[in-house]
């Protein structure tokens, strides 16, 4: 158990490094007021992109790929002479030695809507974080992320403009060792749903309904990014080292996460073309954003996932995912987190002075909230300080 005065301080650490990442992840942000260049379109409309890193050429050779330049754009710290990034037959090497790497790639194109299937192995290790990101110029984001000191799990959240509500993100037990082997991790998103799966079977289905029916849905184009970080690094805010499971010791290094192969498919905004697409004013909506080349509708594709549970609060059991119970821990929790805020929970807990927290299910939910923040945030702490 833990006071809920560390908790306050943990937020209010968190918060801080937010409003911080904030101003950087973005490198034209069209809602507030710049004219941004197009996004140029994966425009596959309905038609998947393969790419698989074990074609090509293995070590660095890489940097002179130009099938893999085209496609990826590499960011800072992995093009030098030691590089966190080569290839081999299995795919992607993303490779953590020292607490200031966080090899990330992300996709030259994007995708207006679509399908992204992402084959990996994550990396093990206490305070490491593997990463994929779906995120947009105006900062819509969709994620999967594993914690590297919890082998049987993964977390999912999404979220709009760059605001974090604390209520979308959640954690999936699943009945294999993430860091072990090789699985397909999937997202379908659309303007009506994001489906959440793993090795084809559906562990999460999320709806406009969650998101102020629709007006806080991820809803313009989006880049894949991919990447590994340290979560747990001593300059790191105390709450997101715990969210990353503890330090990571570098004894135990390198920390390898693999990438074998990312499928996408461009739902193109529902159009039969596209070519790029553009911001047409600064709202931000799915209606602002003009899909240049197009010439008629095309749909969103089928919805052909067999569906365990329609309800988004709900890991659903398969044959390839367990449900865990939810614990004190927040690193285990399943339930859904709460609408809380970082301020709103800082400001609760000094009330309530230095009582301890007890096992029930008001504080389950509590720390269900408090995981799903710290995840949230650290993803953004890290990662777009990168991008």
């Amino acid at each position: 158990m833990r006071s809920t005065t560390s908790l306050a301080y943990a937020f209010a650490a968190l918060s801080s490094t937010a409003l911080v990442a904030a101003q950087t992840f973005s490198e034209c942000d069209p809602t507030k007021g710049n004219k941004c260049a197009p996004d140029p379109a994966f425009g596959n409309c309905r038609k998947p992109t393969s790419f698989d890193f074990s074609t090509v050429a293995g070590g660095d050779g890489w940097k002179k790929d130009d099938t893999f330049l085209d496609f990826w754009k590499p960011e800072k710290g992995i093009v030098g002479k030691d590089s966190p990034l080569s290839i081999d037959n299995n795919g992607a090497i993303f490779t953590i030695t020292n607490k200031d790497q966080a090899p990330l790639i992300k996709s030259n194109k994007y995708i207006f809507f679509g399908k992204v299937e992402v084959t990996l192995k994550a990396a093990p290790g206490v305070g490491i974080v593997t990463s994929v990101v779906l995120e947009s110029d105006d900062r819509d984001e969709i994620d999967w992320e594993w914690i590297g000191g919890d082998q049987g799990s993964v977390q999912t959240n999404f979220f709009s403009k760059g605001v974090n509500e604390y209520v979308h993100g959640q954690t999936h037990g699943v009945s294999f060792n993430a860091m072990e082997g090789l699985h397909t991790y999937t997202i379908d998103w659309t303007p009506e749903y994001i489906s959440f799966q793993v090795d084809g079977a559906e562990i999460r289905r999320a709806t406009p309904a969650e998101a102020d029916n629709g007006a806080k849905w991820p809803q313009t184009p989006v880049q894949v990014k991919l990447g590994t970080w340290v979560g747990g690094k001593p300059d790191n805010p105390p709450g997101t080292i715990d969210w990353a499971g503890g330090l990571a010791d570098f004894a135990q290094a390198p920390f390898i996460a693999w990438y074998k192969e990312v499928k996408i498919t461009d739902y193109c905004g529902g159009k039969d073309k596209a070519s790029e697409y553009v911001y047409t004013d600064s709202s931000g909506s799915q209606g602002s954003i003009e899909v240049v080349g197009s010439s008629g509708e095309g749909g969103f594709g089928d919805d052909d996932v067999k569906t365990k549970s329609t309800s988004a609060s709900t890991s659903a059991a398969s044959s390839t995912v367990k449900p865990t119970a939810s614990t004190t821990d927040s690193s285990t929790s399943t339930s859904e987190t709460g609408g809380a805020t970082p301020t709103d929970d800082a400001n609760n807990d000094s009330n309530n002075g230095d009582e301890q927290e007890t096992v029930n299910d008001d504080s389950a939910a509590t720390t269900s909230r408090i995981s799903s923040s710290l995840a949230a945030v650290a993803a953004i702490s890290y990662f777009f300080l990168f991008a």
